[in-house]
């Protein structure tokens, strides 16, 4: 009740993305109240590194971030089930809220548990793609972490716009186990090397939106 009294005083609300401003929406925020502001994310940071093809027989895949439900954790887990003896793997990189117990069954799922972040340039170059199927996020920066670092990325579309389909990633029709499993084999057959391209909001951007310029990303 105190969150809807705040937003009824509120002239602007600003959201990171799209996703955030449709969800507030269905929740009877007024539209012309949103503002949609995009994460900024800098060119020196953003400027894309050549990942060379994936090396190997095991295509490697990784999840980095609060290990939970929310998330779609246990839904890629239930993909790894349906995978079965697939020459997949995936890593699991963040603080869980999901008993290990949950993926003990699984061979080819490994949990490191939370990474300092002076380590998280590391456990992108051990990937050979990066996978998000949460339900909802406002954003999720680690999307645009893994593009810097020359990762595409599987994500759900209930999320911040940053895949663009086929083209640095790939983009889940749905969050099913049996779609996020098919997802994976996907990219494992399509990934090349080369730059990724990665969608830029710079601090150019974020003073154009505030001062009323509008912008392009969702």
């Amino acid at each position: 009740e105190s969150w809807r009294e705040e937003v009824a005083l509120a002239d602007r609300v600003i959201v990171n993305s799209a996703w955030s401003r449709d969800c507030l929406v269905k929740e009877g925020v007024p539209e012309g109240k949103l503002e949609v502001v995009p994460l900024v994310y800098g060119e020196s940071a953003a400027a894309g590194r050549v990942k060379g093809e994936v090396k190997g027989e095991v295509f490697r895949v990784l999840f980095l971030g609060q290990i939970n439900l929310r998330k779609g954790v246990g839904r890629l887990l239930e993909a790894m089930r349906l995978l079965g003896d697939e020459p997949v793997e995936l890593t699991l990189a963040g603080p869980s809220e999901i008993d290990p117990e949950a993926w003990g069954d699984l061979p080819k799922v490994r949990w490191v548990g939370p990474v300092p972040r002076s380590a998280v340039g590391r456990v992108y170059a051990d990937a050979d793609v990066f996978i998000l199927p949460t339900l909802s996020d406002g954003y999720a920066l680690t999307q645009l972490e893994a593009m810097a670092s020359g990762l595409r990325v599987i994500a759900s579309r209930r999320c911040g716009a940053a895949v663009t389909d086929g083209v640095n990633g790939w983009l889940l029709e749905d969050e099913e186990p049996a779609t996020i499993a098919a997802a994976i084999l996907r990219a494992r057959d399509g990934v090349r090397g080369g730059e990724v391209e990665l969608p830029r909001f710079g601090i150019g951007d974020l003073g154009r939106v505030l001062t009323g310029g509008g912008a392009g990303a969702g």
